[in-house]
């Protein structure tokens, strides 16, 4: 699977800035927002996005469709890998979380079915 290079073609999410927020939109609503490898990779340009630009103050993580904000891993993606492999896959999305999402927020901003839960400042 080749992954994303940049911004300009993002397939999993929708990534916009109004004013000093970030929105970053995981848009997979037909598998409650799994986070596959492609996922995963766009995350990580938005996120590096959002901490590299000193204009942006905020950031709202949200899910589109109507059922889940995300179910976590892309169990379809997963089956077809072997157990070592999936391992693998499954500890660098882990790790993903906590080396590139939760130090990016004092708190972590989420927009769930447009209702805001909690809206942060970052670091």
């Amino acid at each position: 699977m080749t992954l994303v290079a940049s911004l300009n073609s993002l397939q999993t999410i929708i990534y916009e800035k109004k004013g000093a927020t970030a929105f970053v939109t995981l848009n997979r609503p037909a598998v409650l927002n799994a986070l596959n490898q492609l996922a995963i990779a766009e995350l990580r340009i938005a996120f590096e996005d959002i901490q590299n630009d000193p204009a942006i103050r905020g950031a709202i993580l949200t899910g589109s469709g109507d059922r889940a904000f995300v179910a976590g891993a892309d169990i379809a993606e997963l089956s077809s890998s072997t157990p070592v492999d999936a391992v693998r896959r499954t500890r660098a999305g882990q790790d993903f979380l906590q080396r590139h999402f939760q130090p990016l927020f004092k708190q972590v901003g989420l927009r769930l079915n447009n209702e805001v839960a909690k809206v942060s400042a970052l670091k």
